[in-house]
């Protein structure tokens, strides 16, 4: 049976799920919809994906589909350590723009509900995730934040002084800026 614990965040859920192991490897069951159900979570997963992250101190984020987009997602953790970080974008939220960050190793597994903007920094080489969304992606709806927005004030733990980022999340815009262009994230948007 799958175990949904909450973190500080509401939102946010660390999925305890069964991991069988014997002289074969392992079995790791991320998801199951009973269990989902009889926690309140009744997703429609749109999406599944595959995140393969080659070197460690690489920073993917931070970014968001806003309305009419928005996802939740269920992150699992394959192989490799990384440090996983939601961003609370939903409106009249009491912890909006609150950040809370996860270290993921394999088996771990996270469920952030609608509503959070997301960012994550390898802590090792060869990190592989499993993510399912509840919504359609969208590229042309994505927004970003810059990593290290001071307003923010997230706390990476890096690796080395010059994670490696992609053109396209380097320019992302400061949290101010972003606020101003998309706004929060209404509930109805936020609802999962």
């Amino acid at each position: 049976m799958i175990e949904l614990r909450p973190r500080r965040l509401p939102g946010l859920f660390d999925v305890i799920a069964p991991c069988l192991t014997d002289d074969r490897g392992f079995l790791f069951k991320p998801y199951e919809v009973a269990d989902f159900r009889a926690a309140g979570f009744a997703a429609a997963w749109e999406q599944i994906i595959h995140s393969h992250t080659a070197r460690s101190n690489t920073v993917r984020g931070i970014y968001v589909q806003p309305p009419p987009f928005t996802e939740g997602k269920l992150v699992a953790c394959l192989r490799g350590e990384m440090w996983w970080v939601a961003v609370d974008l939903r409106a009249g939220s009491a912890t909006f723009a609150e950040w809370e960050g996860v270290r993921l190793r394999q088996g771990d597994t996270l469920l952030i509900a609608r509503g959070f903007a997301h960012g994550c920094l390898s802590l090792s080489d060869d990190v592989d995730l499993l993510l399912l969304a509840d919504n359609v992606h969208a590229q042309e709806s994505y927004a970003g934040i810059a990593w290290n927005d001071p307003d923010l004030a997230i706390d990476w733990p890096l690796l080395r002084p010059d994670p490696i980022i992609s053109e396209a999340h380097g320019a992302y815009p400061p949290f101010k800026a972003f606020l101003a262009r998309h706004g929060a994230i209404a509930a109805s948007e936020a609802a999962t």
